[in-house]
């Protein structure tokens, strides 16, 4: 009979444990929610700490991440991965081991905005406005011509610093000196400097506030960001808008075929770090899209056909 008490005693002894260590675990995944995500697409309500913020509930959702942790079934077409929208999947969707996150709603700081954030004395606007010059016209008449007087003979026609770099010109055993010769009317600025630089196996980039004539092979990726909200009416064609930029721009030179280019998404944003020339031929995949009516820019809809009607043979009889 003592034996058989100090059993019982022994085994609600452990129920009390489990419990306890189960409200412990409990209370760990509200205070840590990457350590035990909750089930997807459940809400949890956190009740906010004196000092923290306004002494009210605040709703968080739990949200699935479409990408990591997607099953062995789950196809990726596109490539690396490049963020939500540029990756075409297959069979994609929560599965059971899919990571989850807790977002929470931010309230903006109040003060004085942080350095990285003030644009007041950035290059960006002097950058930007060297860019749209890109497609100002000029007329240029060189004959031999050394590149270097080409390049201040375009600075002054323009209003814009060329700069040359010299140690990326000598890798490709190309001088400063090297004679020039053409003549074009009334053309852009880009073209005139493609034209130039090319046969010499250079490019340019826009970088220190000015236009600096470099060689293809040290030429940094650019970052650029275009708004697509601009030309898309919602997200629905981001994943084929990506996936039919990786194809045709340059097809070698993003990271699923081995290069270094990028891109991702940061909602309508699309982030690409390329050369120069990629660039160039992004916008003008852009601006063709940008010439489709909005009523051809959204994503196919797959309608279900309506139940035919059994044919006149295949009813029964009436009985009569």
């Amino acid at each position: 009979m003592k034996a058989f008490s100090h059993s019982v005693v022994g085994f609600a002894g452990g129920i009390l444990v489990l419990g306890a260590l189960g409200t412990i675990g409990f209370v760990n995944a509200l205070a840590n929610p990457q350590s035990s995500p909750p089930a997807f697409g459940s809400r949890i309500k956190q009740t906010r700490t004196p000092g923290s913020a306004p002494m009210d509930e605040a709703e968080t959702f739990v949200l699935a991440q479409g990408i990591g942790g997607m099953g062995s079934g789950a196809g990726m077409e596109s490539g690396s991965m490049m963020g939500m929208a540029c990756v075409s999947m297959k069979g994609v969707g929560p599965g059971p081991n899919a990571p989850k996150e807790i977002v929470i709603k931010w309230e903006r700081p109040t003060g004085p905005i942080p350095a990285w954030l003030d644009t007041k004395n950035s290059s960006k606007p002097i950058e930007d406005e060297i860019r749209a010059k890109l497609n100002d016209r000029l007329d240029l008449e060189l004959n031999g011509t050394p590149l270097s007087g080409a390049m201040k003979a375009i600075s002054k026609q323009m209003g814009i610093d060329v700069l040359i770099d010299d140690k990326a010109l000598e890798e490709e055993n190309v001088t400063p000196d090297e004679p020039i010769t053409m003549s074009r009317k009334s053309a852009r600025l880009r073209d005139v400097l493609m034209q130039i630089l090319e046969p010499l196996q250079l490019t340019y980039q826009i970088d220190l506030e000015a236009i600096i004539i470099t060689s293809k092979k040290t030429s940094a990726n650019e970052m650029r960001f275009y708004d697509l909200s601009s030309i898309l009416p919602d997200n629905g064609l981001m994943s084929e808008l990506c996936a039919g930029i990786q194809a045709m721009v340059n097809p070698d030179h993003w990271e699923m075929a081995g290069g270094t280019s990028a891109m991702r998404t940061v909602g309508s944003m699309l982030v690409i770090a390329a050369p120069n020339e990629t660039h160039t031929a992004v916008e003008r995949f852009l601006q063709e899209v940008s010439k489709q009516p909005s009523a051809n820019l959204k994503p196919r809809a797959f309608v279900e056909k309506p139940a035919s009607k059994p044919a006149e043979s295949d009813k029964p009889a009436q009985k009569r």
